[in-house]
């Protein structure tokens, strides 16, 4: 059975998850949000990363 993970708006999965990050990496993380959250629809993107994803 294979479970589903419901992640919310805040990038918070079930009643505890999420990710712990010292204070001082705090800004660097929300840039790599903000900067993958812009590219994540690109086609190009998407054909890039696609080639990491693969399975032989």
């Amino acid at each position: 059975m294979k479970q589903q993970i419901q992640i919310d708006k805040n990038g918070y999965y079930g009643r505890y998850g999420g990710a712990f990050i010292p204070e001082m990496l705090y800004p660097n993380v929300a840039q790599l949000q903000k900067e993958y959250l812009s590219i994540i629809a690109d086609a190009a993107f998407q054909k890039n990363t696609n080639i990491y994803s693969k399975t032989t």
